[in-house]
């Protein structure tokens, strides 16, 4: 369930353009940031950066051939499987 909660949050901080903000900022429980009640109390700073640190979506190396043509090609496998799954959903 913790990985499902950091994929939503990795969702959240791209549609709140907070994806360039460490999980420090994220996680800080401090008004004046965009949504810290929901980083923090959806995952722990300890667990999110454990989790991002052992989570890769894509080969380094591969990604920059892909790029020119693929925005999301560091996402592209983890994007095609959620589009799937809501497809089978709705």
């Amino acid at each position: 369930m913790k990985v499902y909660a950091f994929i939503a949050l990795l969702i959240v901080s791209g549609a709140m353009r907070s994806n360039r903000e460490s999980e420090k900022m994220l996680c800080c429980n401090d008004y004046a940031f965009k949504l810290p009640i929901l980083y923090s109390s959806t995952i722990s700073r300890e667990r999110f950066k454990c989790i991002s640190s052992y989570l890769r979506f894509d080969g380094m190396y591969l990604r920059e051939e892909r790029r020119p043509t693929d925005k999301l090609a560091a996402l592209r496998e983890v994007t095609d499987m959620f589009t799937t799954i809501l497809s089978t959903i709705l």
